[in-house]
């Protein structure tokens, strides 16, 4: 077994043309994928920032997993559409209808 090989995903979430991710699966290691989640960012984010980027590190770790890498997430992982991110519960639906 090769060494591990990180790959750090920032803002390009697209694991078919990562050419970090390319490079990395063709080493004989392991290749262990990182996004960073910086708490601050979801604090300044509007909910449907937050719920675009839920989709998108869903759609990261299906087409990690079609590629052979596995992801993994510290802490509680929001389904994707809930809206809801770890510490911060999913908002509650608007019973008021607008007029």
């Amino acid at each position: 077994m090769g060494t591990p090989v990180i790959v750090l995903f920032t803002q390009d979430l697209r694991p078919h043309d990562h050419p970090a991710l390319s490079a990395a699966l063709r080493t004989p290691g392991p290749v262990v994928p990182l996004f960073v989640l910086e708490p601050g960012l979801l604090a300044r984010a509007a909910r449907n920032r937050r719920a675009y980027l839920g989709e998108a590190l869903a759609d990261l770790r299906s087409g990690l997993r079609e590629r052979g890498a596995t992801s993994s997430c510290a802490g509680e992982t929001p389904p994707p559409r809930s809206g809801s991110w770890p510490g911060r519960p999913a908002p509650e639906p608007s019973t008021s209808a607008r007029a």
